[in-house]
């Protein structure tokens, strides 16, 4: 998104009304992978996941 906002903000300091609502129709975290089942080895979990440079991730662990 601040890749977004550099070309949006025109050397602004901040978001005008209108280049919010552009910037949230942005506003999205793609998916890597579908939704999987990892089971556990002697309780253990891996999972190795390779993104790129700037990047962060949001993983969901649920106990079935």
């Amino acid at each position: 998104m601040a890749a977004r906002w550099r070309s949006l903000g025109r050397g602004a300091v901040w978001p005008d009304d209108d280049q919010w609502r552009e910037l949230a129709t942005r506003d999205s975290v793609d998916e890597l992978h579908p939704p999987r089942r990892i089971d556990p080895a002697g309780g253990v979990a891996e999972l190795a996941v390779e993104l790129p440079m700037p990047a962060i991730s949001c993983l969901a662990l649920r106990v079935a």
